[in-house]
């Protein structure tokens, strides 16, 4: 496979130690000063495979080593597992040089890294509970929580509507369409919408949007007598006419108040 060796110009001792990926590679055939690659500051290195096959049968190909000390631990770049002191080793940080950038382990769209703890130093920075803003404390910064001014950390949502049930006004919406919210239409959702649509105004109780969508037959906006008439010819099979989408708020333009 073959080795490269870097020794200090100024005491001769050994600084990095380079091996070939492959038996055969001839890795070290050449070695060279690269500049500084990475505007670091820092002199870099490149070394040769010539016989490496990973381009065709003998194409070779060329390392190029950085020789910086980005976190300044006294270990080299080239040789460091953690460039950046964050915490998180290189192979698995989104980015190495970086320590607010390394990865989102618990999947909240914030950033382990994002607050950290001190930079380049000796601390981890990677801190999944404390990765931004959180304003209900239950370990899910704001951008991904489903509920982000109520605690929940288990951020169920069982009717996947991207809101949490435990700030959903219509948790079940989404899984029962009907007025009565037992998932099949029958004489009972008759019964609702009939007490509902022909009480007076000012009897009339304030339906949350999801039975307001699942009132509102035709999609009009209003739950009317027009409905009354939907569910009818519907629930006694004289109608084929079928709900327009009782259950996707999203057919009304705006948001959804409340039916009045």
């Amino acid at each position: 496979a073959g080795r490269a060796y870097v020794y200090s110009g100024q005491t001769g001792a050994l600084l990095y130690t380079f091996d070939g990926e492959a038996a055969g590679d001839a890795f070290g055939h050449s070695v060279s000063g690269a500049g500084d690659v990475n505007n670091d500051g820092y002199a870099d290195v490149i070394a040769g495979a010539v016989n490496n096959d990973a381009g065709g049968s003998n194409a070779g190909r060329a390392y190029v080593y950085l020789l910086g000390d980005t976190d300044s631990d006294g270990i080299g770049d080239a040789c460091d597992p953690d460039d950046d002191n964050d915490g998180v080793a290189d192979l698995d940080d989104l980015d190495q040089l970086d320590p607010t950038v390394c990865a989102d382990t618990d999947d909240d769209d914030c950033d382990d890294c994002s607050i950290g703890t001190d930079g380049f130093g000796p601390l981890p920075d990677n801190d999944p509970a404390n990765d931004g803003p959180d304003t209900d404390a239950d370990g899910i910064c704001n951008t991904g929580d489903n509920c982000p001014e109520d605690f929940n950390p288990d951020q169920e949502d069982i009717d996947e509507d991207n809101i949490g049930d435990a700030c959903d006004d219509c948790v079940c919406a989404n899984i029962f369409c009907d007025m009565g919210q037992n998932g099949t239409y029958d004489p009972l959702d008759i019964s609702y919408i009939v007490n509902y649509v022909y009480l007076s105004l000012d009897a009339r109780p304030v339906l949350p949007h999801c039975q307001g969508d699942n009132g509102d037959w035709n999609c009009d906006g209003s739950v009317d007598p027009l409905d009354v008439t939907f569910y009818v010819q519907y629930v006694y099979k004289s109608s084929g006419v079928g709900p327009c989408d009782p259950c996707d708020c999203d057919s009304y333009p705006g948001d959804c108040p409340p039916y009045p």
